[in-house]
């Protein structure tokens, strides 16, 4: 899609740059930084539906929880990184409206080697730029009256909501330090609607086909559960089911509301299971829940079976932790440590993504029954840590 008004097309042109301190990249504004604002405007102050000066674009995108884009940033040149971003966002919302046919260039900024946020620094040629000390333009990203320059992975959408992507003059008070929106410019207006899940891709590999047909159990009692809460939920298993409890079958209990249950192939996107489909250890899950559920997890008391092991590819990958208690990230990847570049967890309480854990700097956690993107620069086989 792209942006069009009655005097011709438009190109969206974005550039993205990672942190909320990153010089612009034209020469008249090189020497000025991004001044990071967030506001929270009650029902008065709310100046989302005031008309700019010039709209460029209105109109409507359809977008797909549970479902992620990612972008590699071309500046600064040689930028190999890539990062990935919840759609049911703002920011989501306008790269859906962008589409693939707009030209959109994504900025990396780093700042004391970790990213530091996104913000919008270009759009449609109109970049932020300094006025006087007190003064400047800059791209806000509005969702329902919290309006903010920066920071835009938490800032979710739902069905029904608009996301304002306006170019406002900023005026801070010298005395206090405080910033107001004094006057909106420029307007783009996204209308989004929810839509059904990822269509997969079916993977290459034969799906099996020969597991046996779970049945209720009356065995041993469950050792664990896996925690619902009410949407999506990114799960994992973390030591082996025991024959009959050991498929897709252990989530016939939960209310899905329509929706497919989903591992990943990175070959050819999301799967969804059948309930003869077996749970693997080490397997990223994604299961919606109308409601918080519990699971119950029984599992494999036999001794005479090697640790779990996963192939990985290069690119991203669907994982999940081993093992009973919490484990550092740099430890539960320990087998694949030359291999990963970086971790998103997924907050289902909160349906957002979880701050990135990077390879070569800190020491985040990770936790049994959780599911966890992780991006390969190669080839490698992740090893449980316990059996």
């Amino acid at each position: 899609m792209n942006f069009v008004k009655t005097t011709g097309l438009l190109i969206l042109g974005i550039m993205v740059i990672m942190g909320v301190t990153t010089a612009l990249s034209s020469e008249e504004s090189a020497d000025w930084n991004i001044i990071p604002l967030m506001l929270e405007l009650d029902a008065a102050a709310d100046i989302s539906t005031v008309n700019a000066e010039d709209i460029i674009w209105e109109g409507n995108v359809n977008l797909t929880a549970g479902e992620t884009f990612t972008v590699t940033p071309t500046y600064p040149t040689g930028n190999t990184e890539s990062f990935t971003f919840n759609r049911m966002t703002g920011l989501g919302a306008l790269d859906a409206a962008a589409g693939d046919n707009a030209e959109i260039t994504y900025g990396l900024y780093e700042y004391d080697g970790t990213v530091d946020g996104v913000t919008l620094v270009e759009v449609n040629g109109i970049l932020n730029e300094k006025i006087d000390d007190n003064s400047y333009y800059s791209w806000f990203i509005g969702v329902n009256r919290n309006y903010r320059n920066f920071h835009f992975t938490d800032q979710n959408v739902q069905d029904g909501d608009t996301v304002y992507v306006d170019y406002f003059k900023v005026v801070e008070d010298p005395a206090t330090g405080d910033s107001s929106l004094d006057e909106k410019i420029h307007s783009i207006i996204i209308h989004v609607s929810e839509g059904a899940e990822p269509t997969p891709t079916p993977t290459t590999e034969p799906i099996p086909t020969t597991q046996p047909t779970p049945t209720p159990t009356t065995g041993p009692i469950p050792e664990e559960k896996i925690t619902l809460a009410q949407g999506w939920n990114f799960v994992s298993t973390p030591k082996y089911l025991a024959d009959g409890s050991d498929t897709a079958a252990i989530f016939s209990g939960v209310d899905t509301d329509g929706h497919s249950i989903y591992s990943y192939d990175p070959a050819g996107g999301f799967v969804p299971l059948e309930e003869t489909d077996l749970i693997r250890p080490l397997d990223g899950i994604w299961v919606y829940s109308s409601d918080s559920a519990e699971v119950p997890l029984t599992y494999d008391s036999d001794p005479m079976q090697a640790p779990p092991a996963k192939l990985l590819s290069t690119g991203w990958n669907a994982i999940g932790c081993t093992g009973s208690e919490d484990i550092k990230a740099s430890a539960g990847l320990i087998s694949i440590r030359n291999c990963w570049s970086h971790l998103i967890g997924f907050d289902a309480a909160g349906q957002t993504y979880e701050t990135a854990i990077f390879n070569d700097e800190g020491d985040g956690t990770i936790h049994p029954t959780r599911g966890y993107w992780v991006f390969m620069t190669e080839d490698g086989t992740l090893a449980a840590t316990s059996a």
